[in-house]
């Protein structure tokens, strides 16, 4: 009887360290298939800058809603920074927006390119419409807010922008 309790208490560890083995196994795979995702050291403490060029003409997009993480060489640590600002709307309220013709054709200058975006248009009476895979000159005229909504490894921002579609 207690040659039988021995063999299944050898049996039961020998069972619980190939698991183990293999658990560690797999958490070595998931390393080697995931490589280091980018150069931290890399990435800036703000978010690149974006120009807007309508018919030549540049528009200024405001910095809106952010989630940011950099790496602090002084610190030797991340830093994520998350910063909440008003709604589209009321960020493009008091800015400058050109008159453009319908037909216009919009350019999206960044410093640094994101992995992807998406567009949403703000039209006079507020209403939200998108998203859209880039930026489209709405049907209406008037006052137009785009917000641009920007993603890279880990980090989000968005920016707005207004025109004054005839």
């Amino acid at each position: 009887m207690m040659k039988l309790k021995l063999s299944f208490l050898v049996g039961v560890l020998l069972l619980a360290a190939r698991a183990y083995s293999e658990e560690q196994e797999t958490a070595m795979e998931v390393k080697n298939i995931n490589p280091q995702i980018e150069d931290l050291e890399d990435v800036s403490k703000t978010p690149p800058n974006l120009k807007v060029v309508v018919e030549g003409i540049k528009v200024s997009a405001i910095l809106g809603t952010r989630a940011w993480s950099y790496f602090d060489k002084e610190e030797n640590a991340m830093v994520s920074i998350e910063a909440e600002t008003v709604s589209p709307a009321e960020l493009a309220e008091n800015q400058k927006a050109p008159s453009v013709d319908a037909n216009a054709v919009i350019e999206l200058e960044f410093e640094k390119e994101p992995d992807s975006y998406e567009v949403y248009i703000r039209g006079p009476k507020h209403r939200m419409k998108g998203p859209y895979s880039e930026v489209v000159l709405d049907e209406s005229t008037g006052k137009m807010v785009y917000e641009f909504a920007a993603a890279w490894e880990q980090r989000t921002t968005d920016y707005v922008f207004s025109l004054s579609v005839e």
